[in-house]
C-alpha cells in the first residue's frame, strides 16, 4: 500500500533531520584535536582522528524517503611541525571536514526541511476540509 502525502513528507523531515545532524556533527568536531588511540588497542601509538559523517538517503518502494549516518573517509595531511603526532615530514592526519561545504549542505537540509513542512500543512489542511464535508 502507497504511503499517503502526510507520510511522504514526514519521512522527507526526518531525513532532513538526519542531514542536519550530520553536518552539525562535522561542524563541532571540525577543529578538534588528534588524541591518542586507548592503551589495550593494537594500534596505541596512532592517533584516532575524527572521521566525519554524512545523511546517506534513498527512496523507499512504499514512497517517501528514509536516511541514515555513515562515516567517511575524509582523512588527510597537514603540515604540522609541532604536534605530537606527526610523521618524518612534520605532517599529521585531520579530519578533512570542508566547512563551507557543510554550510552548503545545513543550508539545503533547511530548504529540504520547509518544502516538506509545506508539504505536510497543505496534506494536513485537505484532510481536514475533506472530513468537515462529510461531517
Amino acid at each position: 500500500m502507497p504511503m499517503n502525502a502526510i507520510g511522504i513528507s514526514l519521512s522527507g523531515i526526518r531525513a532532513s533531520s538526519t542531514r542536519l545532524a550530520a553536518s552539525a556533527a562535522n561542524i563541532a568536531s571540525a577543529t578538534a584535536p588528534v588524541t591518542p588511540a586507548q592503551p589495550a588497542t593494537p594500534t596505541a601509538n596512532l592517533p584516532v582522528v575524527y572521521r566525519p559523517v554524512r545523511a546517506e538517503v534513498w527512496s523507499v518502494p512504499e514512497g517517501g524517503v528514509a536516511s541514515r549516518l555513515v562515516t567517511t573517509p575524509g582523512q588527510h595531511l597537514i603540515p604540522d611541525p609541532s604536534g605530537r603526532y606527526t610523521d618524518i615530514d612534520a605532517m599529521t592526519v585531520a579530519s578533512g571536514i570542508d566547512l563551507t561545504g557543510e554550510l552548503v549542505e545545513q543550508l539545503s537540509a533547511k530548504i529540504a526541511f520547509g518544502a516538506n513542512l509545506a508539504v505536510l500543512r497543505t496534506a494536513s489542511d485537505m484532510q481536514g476540509r475533506l472530513i468537515d464535508r462529510w461531517a
